[in-house]
């Protein structure tokens, strides 16, 4: 498990990113690390994601196209960035800001028609090769333009920073052949031009395995996946999440604690899942903090990056309150997926907001409910829930808070419909939330119920048994995994007994009671 978490600022308003073979030695390098290590990379990842070499007969040689994708989490500025394919290069104007998620169509005239570039629509290029004046040669307009076509042909397209480190780099199959020293366009003298040859670069080529073929795009199977598949879906400026592509990867992701009591305790995992976890594992991570709380990831938002050396698992723990974006690559680079998230504020603890929640009595049909909350910070809404079986609860009414400090008493009157148990939520300013305990206006003990939630080291739990025997206590994490077992001894009738639960990690965990003849009873609690 990785316990350490860093922050860092970025704010260098050039991007680049390691070679492929620089990033996994660096991996090798920091895989037996505790804590995370900030990588010298920016807050996203940019690939090659589609190319087309060869277009259909109804289109010309201008209609090849090439797709870069920026997966996130944050903005890349790919201004002079290269893209070459060994005897050609095209320079990328300077200050080009790709965000997380947005797609760079290039290609040799300014629209691609339908069918030429997408199946669903015409596609207007961000870069044309033809009219830039960023490339080293003229790039032929008849014949095979910019890519080898056809046959054998062996497609090489590789993506360089202004400093030449290979940003990706994709071939038909290796060897890739043998290409000359080239120099760079400068752009419009924006960008310092660069003389190298592609055979001479410190490359890792992703292979397709694919031949050539009229009309086909190459794509990845998702987007930023180490899959690719020969299409004739050509699906430039969009995603390539084709219905029946799956990876050979899957995740899956999970909160473990969603809340930050103490200062960054908040925390993930993310499962990874596939058949042969060689050049997959270890596993590189990049998250983006929301600092500013816009729902972007720029410049102005707080970035780290870490490793994770031991499949199946991607832990990252010691996370603040706040908005999340965090995107796992796979040893090879690829296999992107991001997943968004929120760790809050710190729950408060009950007995502190909460003074007591009881029933004043049932007349007829009606319930009369009474509570005190001790308002030492805002009270925004406090939600009465109901249950007929005292496990599933919903809505019944919602009362605004009294900002005022002090205490303040409340009640509320409700028609049954059949329920008997009933709770309060609190939301506070923050919009963290609390519940009371379940109470039993029909003066039947409640089936289960426990205090505090969330605890700190001892947890109560009170429940209905049919008899006296003696009952198996489980504690799961929310990965599934035991993390305690005992014993308690329950009486028949309204039973009582407690947890140490101290030594549990902050997170959410579920408790299972198991009584012999009885159906087993579970609930979810927060350790903090």
């Amino acid at each position: 498990m990785i316990y350490g978490f860093i922050y860092y600022r970025f704010l260098r308003s050039k991007s680049s990113i390691l070679m492929k073979t620089a990033y996994l030695a660096g991996i090798l390098l920091l895989c037996c690390a505790q804590s995370p290590a900030v990588l010298a990379q920016p807050p996203g990842r940019v690939v090659i994601n589609e190319y087309m070499p060869w277009p259909a007969n109804a289109c010309n040689a201008t209609s090849e196209f090439v797709e870069l994708l920026n997966f996130g989490p944050g903005a890349v500025n790919i201004g002079c960035y290269i893209l070459t394919n060994g005897t050609y290069s095209i320079t990328i104007p300077q200050n080009t800001i790709l965000l997380p998620g947005q797609y760079y169509v290039i290609a040799g005239q300014n629209t691609l028609p339908q069918a030429c570039g997408n199946l669903d629509s015409a596609v207007q290029v961000n870069l044309n090769w033809n009219t830039c004046n960023c490339t080293n040669i003229p790039i032929p307009q008849t014949g095979e333009g910019f890519m080898e076509d056809g046959g054998n042909a062996n497609v090489r397209l590789v993506l360089l920073d202004p400093s030449q480190i290979v940003v990706d780099a994709v071939s038909r199959e290796l060897p890739s052949g043998t290409s000359p020293n080239i120099t760079s366009s400068s752009g419009t003298g924006s960008c310092v031009s660069q003389t190298f040859s592609i055979n001479n670069l410190n490359s890792y080529y992703e292979t397709t395995n694919l031949s050539t073929g009229n009309a086909n795009s190459f794509a990845r199977k998702l987007d930023g996946d180490c899959g690719w598949v020969k299409t004739t879906k050509q699906s430039a400026n969009a995603t390539n999440n084709a219905p029946g592509n799956t990876s050979d990867v899957s995740y899956n992701f999970t909160i473990l604690n969603a809340s930050d009591c103490g200062g960054g305790s908040g925390s993930i995992s993310i499962t990874v899942r596939a058949g042969d976890y060689t050049g997959i594992f270890p596993m590189s991570y990049t998250i983006a903090k929301d600092a500013d709380n816009n729902y972007l990831y720029n410049s102005a938002d707080s970035f780290a990056s870490g490793i994770a050396a031991t499949p199946p698992n991607i832990n990252i723990s010691g996370l603040t309150a706040g908005q999340y974006r965090v995107t796992v690559a796979s040893a090879k680079g690829c296999n992107l997926r991001s997943f968004d998230f929120s760790i809050l504020t710190c729950y408060p603890v009950l007995p502190v907001k909460l003074m007591y929640f009881r029933n004043l009595g049932v007349i007829g049909d009606r319930v009369s409910l009474e509570w005190k909350v001790d308002i030492n910070e805002q009270v925004r809404h406090m939600i009465v829930e109901t249950s007929a079986d005292g496990v599933t609860f919903r809505e019944a009414g919602m009362l605004a808070g009294d900002g005022t400090p002090g205490s303040r008493r409340y009640s509320f009157n409700t028609t049954l419909n059949g329920s008997s148990y009933y709770r309060l939520r609190v939301i506070q300013a923050d919009f963290s939330s609390f519940f009371s305990p379940v109470i039993n206006v029909r003066n039947q003990p409640a089936p289960v119920r426990s205090w505090p939630n969330p605890v700190k080291d001892r947890l109560f739990v009170e429940l209905v048994s049919g008899s006296t025997a003696t009952g198996k206590v489980t504690v799961f994490n929310q990965l599934g995994a035991l993390v305690m077992q005992e014993e308690a001894r329950l009486k028949k009738g309204p039973a009582f007994f407690f947890l140490e639960v101290e030594k549990l990690l902050p997170g959410t965990y579920l408790l299972q009671v198991a009584v012999p003849g009885a159906e087993p009873i579970s609930f979810r609690f927060v350790k903090h």
